[in-house]
C-alpha cells in the first residue's frame, strides 16, 4: 500500500502558505493584530457615477472634472486605474460609500473587491446612514442591522478588506441623523450577532459606544480648533482609534444651483488648504489619515487627477503620506499660492493655471513642526541658490525682478531633506 502521508502534509503546507501570501501584503487583513498607533491613509471612494445623464451621475455640474472623463463607476478599466494611482502614491485603501443591499454602489463594490484583491489595495464600506434618516426608529434601526451584517457575511472574509484588531472596520457617516440614544441600541443588538470595528462620524462624548471616531468634513472647523479636538480626544479617550481628515476644498455650488440652492465653498488656495489639513493632522498626531476624498466631483473635493489640476493633489499626498508614515520632515512653498496674482508682495487674485508675480514677494514656508525639526532652508531660483535661513520662520523676500517664467524651489534640511517647487512667472 502507497504512503500518502508526505504528500498530505506538502499539500496542507502549500495551501497555508498560499492563503499566507494572499493576506501577507496587508497588514490590516483578516488574521492578524494591528496595534492602535500603526499608521494608515484612507480615502473615500465613490462608485455611484455613470453617462447617462441622471443625477449624481455624468454630466455633471461641477467645478472640477475628472482627467478620465465622465467615467462609468462599473468599468473595471476605471477601477483598475484608480487603484492603481493610489499605490503608487502609498494610499493604503478606499472606503467605499455604499447605499444598500443590491444597490448600484453594491454592486460596483463587487467589482472593486474583485479588483481590490488582484492589486492588493485595502477596501472597506462607507455605510451611509442618510438612507435610515426620517424613518421610524425601529424601521430605520432593523435596516441598519441587516446591512451591516450583510456586508460582514458578504465581504469580510475578502482578502482586501479593512481588518482592525481582528475585527473587520466598517465606517459609520453622519452619526447626527439618529440620536445617541438610537445608536446605543443599535450597536448593543448589532455586537450580539456581530464582532465589528465601528468608526464614527462624530464626537465620542456624544455617541460614546463606537470605536473609533472621524469628521467625515471638517471644512468648517477653524484649523487651531481642529487641533485642539485632537489633542483632547487623545487625552480623554486614549483607548480609542482617532482618525484625522484631510481635505483639499470644497464647492458644491454649481452642483446645488441644480436644486434652486446656493451651495458652499471652500477654497482649495493652489493647495494650500489641502497641506494645511494634513500638517493639523500629523501636529495632532491621529492614529490613521482620512483623505475627503477620491472623486467625490459634486462636492468639488476629488484629489483624483483632473483636467485643472492634474496630478498636483497626488503628489501632494505621496509628500504627506510618507512624512505621517515615515516621521519625516515635510516642508513646502506657504506663499506664493499656486494659481494667484501677486502686487508688490500682496496677495491679490486667484487666477487658475499662473502663479504671477509683479514687484517682489516674500516666499514663505511651511510644515510640520518645522520650528524644532527643520536646521535651514534653502531658497533657489531655476536652481540657483539665492538665500539660505539658518532660523524660524523661514522666508526670503524675492526682490529681483526677473521677467520670465521661473522656478521656485526650497529644500529643508533636518533629519532628512524635503523640497518642494513651483512654476512662477515674475514681470
Amino acid at each position: 500500500m502507497r504512503n500518502y502521508f508526505p504528500l498530505f502534509v506538502i499539500l496542507i503546507l502549500c495551501i497555508t502558505i498560499v492563503a499566507e501570501g494572499t493576506l501577507i501584503n496587508n497588514p490590516y487583513s483578516r488574521g492578524t493584530s494591528s496595534n492602535i498607533d500603526d499608521r494608515m491613509v484612507l480615502a473615500f471612494y465613490y462608485v455611484w457615477y455613470k453617462n447617462d445623464g441622471i443625477r449624481r451621475y455624468w454630466p455633471l455640474r461641477t467645478a472640477y472634472h475628472p482627467l478620465l472623463g465622465g467615467y462609468n463607476s462599473s468599468d473595471p478599466e476605471v477601477i483598475t486605474q484608480h487603484i492603481r494611482w493610489a499605490k503608487e502614491i502609498g494610499l493604503d485603501g478606499f472606503i467605499v460609500s455604499w447605499w444598500g443591499i443590491n444597490s448600484f454602489t453594491d454592486n460596483n463594490l463587487k467589482k472593486v473587491i474583485e479588483i481590490a484583491n488582484r492589486e492588493d489595495l485595502t477596501i472597506t464600506v462607507y455605510y451611509e446612514t442618510t438612507k435610515t434618516q426620517g424613518k421610524p426608529d425601529e424601521e430605520a434601526k432593523n435596516e441598519i442591522i441587516e446591512d451591516i451584517t450583510y456586508i460582514i457575511d458578504t465581504y469580510s472574509n475578502e482578502p482586501c478588506f479593512l481588518w482592525f484588531k481582528n475585527k473587520p472596520v466598517i465606517f459609520i457617516y453622519a452619526l447626527w441623523t439618529h440620536a445617541r440614544e438610537f445608536w446605543e441600541e443599535v450597536l448593543g443588538e448589532l455586537r450580539e450577532q456581530v464582532d465589528v470595528f465601528l468608526v464614527g462620524d462624530g464626537k465620542p462624548n456624544e455617541y460614546p459606544s463606537f470605536d473609533g471616531y472621524h469628521f467625515y468634513n471638517p471644512k468648517d472647523i477653524p484649523l487651531d480648533e481642529l487641533l485642539e479636538d485632537y489633542n483632547r480626544f487623545k487625552e480623554f479617550y486614549p483607548d480609542k482609534l482617532l482618525a484625522g481628515t484631510v481635505i483639499p476644498g470644497f464647492d458644491n455650488r454649481k452642483s446645488k444651483r441644480i436644486k434652486g440652492e446656493q451651495g458652499s465653498y471652500t477654497p482649495r488656495h493652489g493647495g494650500r488648504t489641502y497641506d494645511e489639513f494634513w500638517e493639523i493632522a500629523l501636529e495632532g498626531e491621529v492614529n490613521w489619515v482620512l483623505i475627503t476624498t477620491w472623486n467625490e466631483w459634486w462636492e468639488g473635493t476629488a484629489i483624483e487627477p483632473s483636467r485643472e489640476y492634474k496630478e498636483q493633489y497626488l503628489e501632494a499626498t505621496k509628500r504627506w503620506l510618507k512624512g505621517f508614515k515615515e516621521d519625516k520632515i515635510v516642508a513646502y512653498i506657504w506663499r506664493p499660492v499656486e494659481g494667484y496674482l501677486y502686487l508688490f508682495d500682496r496677495e491679490i487674485k486667484e487666477i487658475p493655471g499662473c502663479t504671477l508675480i509683479i514687484g517682489g514677494i516674500t516666499v514663505k514656508v511651511e510644515g510640520v513642526n518645522i520650528e524644532t525639526k527643520v536646521d535651514k532652508v534653502e531658497f533657489y531660483i531655476d536652481d540657483t541658490l539665492e538665500y539660505t535661513d539658518t532660523e524660524p520662520p523661514y522666508q526670503w523676500k524675492w526682490d529681483k525682478v526677473t521677467i520670465g517664467l521661473h522656478e521656485l524651489k526650497i529644500i529643508a534640511y533636518g533629519k532628512n531633506l524635503d523640497e518642494d517647487k513651483k512654476d512662477v512667472l515674475m514681470i
